[in-house]
């Protein structure tokens, strides 16, 4: 499984924040010809065009290049697809997903069209039909190494009124509408060792308080990490998706108590009069590797 704490998104079609994008510090820099380019065949053509000049540039900083097409449903799905041929990104994210059905055809149709079979797919969940055949979905594909949850397409889809506050209608932003989005993503992305990536519901960019919140919900909640359109977020999700350095220090200490507990023939033991079972040596294992 991938390190996938931060993923950006780009908008493929702006020629001068594509070329910032090579000095952004993310984990996976997504050139984006979908939601952010406009609903243009000229936008799109744009954007093809731009991201392909990028793709022959100096490499980025990011660990991985991905580009997420339009939906399948969309006049630019073809188009985008055979444009793919030659590109040779590492991931291609799929939106707007329906159905395991489809999702297969958009696979096979990659590899009849060449594109080689170390370029992974990733699903952007956002429609009740991907969700509920999720687990579906992942035993079917060959390709797949991720998900990543699709929180404003997916309100919409289910006529949810958690984006009001965006409108300016007031109010806060509910997170708590996309629990079982959120969840079942996690489970099914754990069964088949698949990376599993928030997208924070936000509604202003600047608003470091609600950043912070978010993340830290998606960490608790599971996730590797999150999906931001902002460049000033990076620094906030690498921070919060790393181990701090009391967690670190808890984690040393655990192992070292759990070593010489075992030594004795206790699994469990007790450490500052907390009692200590298998599943915090698990934990204390996990942060360290995640340094």
């Amino acid at each position: 499984m991938k390190k996938r704490r931060t993923m950006i998104e780009v908008p493929g079609n702006k020629s001068k924040m594509l070329e910032k994008a090579r000095d952004f510090k993310a984990d996976v820099l997504v050139l984006d010809v979908e939601d952010s380019v406009p609903r243009t065949t000229a936008g799109k053509s744009d954007a093809r065009a731009l991201i392909g000049k990028f793709l022959e540039g100096p490499p980025p900083l990011a660990g991985e290049i991905a580009v997420r097409i339009n939906a399948a449903e969309s006049e630019w799905f073809f188009d985008d697809i055979h444009w793919l041929v030659g590109k040779n990104p590492a991931t291609v994210i799929l939106p707007k997903v329906r159905s395991c059905r489809e999702y297969i055809f958009i696979e096979e149709l990659l590899d009849r069209i060449g594109i080689a079979p170390s370029i992974g797919t990733m699903i952007v969940v956002e429609t009740p039909g991907s969700l509920v055949e999720l687990n579906e979905i992942a035993r079917s594909s060959r390709r797949l190494t991720g998900f990543v949850a699709g929180g404003f397409d997916y309100s919409i889809e289910v006529g949810s009124t958690a984006l009001n506050p965006m409108c300016g209608l007031g109010g806060e932003m509910i997170q708590t509408h996309l629990a079982l989005l959120r969840q079942t993503i996690v489970a099914v992305a754990r069964l088949h060792g698949l990376n599993a990536i928030d997208g924070p519901l936000l509604a202003r960019a600047k608003d470091d308080a609600a950043l912070r919140a978010a993340v830290l919900a998606a960490r608790a909640n599971g996730f590797d990490g999150c999906m931001v359109f902002y460049p000033p977020m990076l620094d906030t999700v690498h921070e919060l998706f790393s181990p701090t350095d009391e967690e670190l220090h808890w984690a040393r200490r655990i192992n070292e108590a759990s070593a010489a507990a075992a030594a004795e023939g206790r699994a469990a033991f007790q450490l500052d009069g907390m009692v200590i079972l298998p599943h915090h040596v698990t934990m204390a294992n996990r942060m360290l590797a995640s340094r």
